[in-house]
């Protein structure tokens, strides 16, 4: 399976494991621990980018989990589990490769003030 990322930051965060997770919609529950993911900068579907795109890594989905960001309660629920304290919320925006939570929410801001996704982990990864 393919993961592509459009933050040229991201790759170096990704290869020194300070980001090992990604957060994105998955309505056809396409993601599953055990499937093999290719890491890509960009849309390789995208022939008239701007910047070529490229693989940069291999690996393998170790496990997913349900998550729904509250951007209007500061509230992340992760399967289970829920993270609402300052601390916490900055931690998972570190995490997902953004400088803060405030930084995060930004980046997922909707019209609704609620995201409903998954948070799809990764292991055993070889970088190009």
């Amino acid at each position: 399976m393919r993961i592509s990322f459009s933050k040229p930051a991201f790759i170096e965060l990704i290869k020194a494991n300070i980001k090992p997770h990604t957060i994105r919609v998955d309505r056809t529950n396409r993601w599953q621990a055990g499937k093999a993911i290719q890491f890509w900068f960009g849309n390789p579907r995208n022939v008239n980018a701007k910047v070529k795109p490229f693989q940069f890594g291999i690996g393998t989905c170790s496990h997913v989990e349900k998550i729904e960001i509250n951007l209007q309660r500061d509230t992340v629920l992760i399967g289970s589990r829920t993270i609402n304290t300052t601390s916490e919320l900055n931690t998972l925006a570190v995490k997902d490769g953004f400088a803060d939570w405030h930084q995060m929410k930004a980046f997922f801001a909707n019209e609704t003030g609620m995201f409903y996704g998954k948070i799809i982990y990764w292991q055993n990864c070889t970088w190009l």
